[in-house]
């Protein structure tokens, strides 16, 4: 008996069909890695546009409390002026 001839033959068929099996299965983890990154992306976009809100609101704050200050200048100018 001899020990060699135990192994079954690959034919090309055979070999076409693993190597359409592998790029299958590539895209498909492809695929769940892209759906992976853009939910991240999109956790990472609400969490900077609630960022950028919040340093929105507070400029509006500040340049809103720096109008009342000039406004206050003006007025005390405007008497020391006269």
């Amino acid at each position: 008996m001899k020990k060699g001839n135990s192994k079954k033959k690959i034919t090309i068929d055979d070999l076409a069909l693993i190597t359409q099996n592998g790029f299958v299965e590539t895209n498909g983890r492809i695929d769940d890695f892209r759906k992976e990154v853009n939910e991240r992306f999109h956790i990472v976009d609400k969490r900077f546009d609630a960022i950028e809100n919040k340093m929105i609101a507070q400029h509006t704050i500040e340049i809103e409390h720096l109008r009342d200050k000039v406004i206050q200048l003006e007025v005390r100018f405007a008497k020391f002026s006269k």
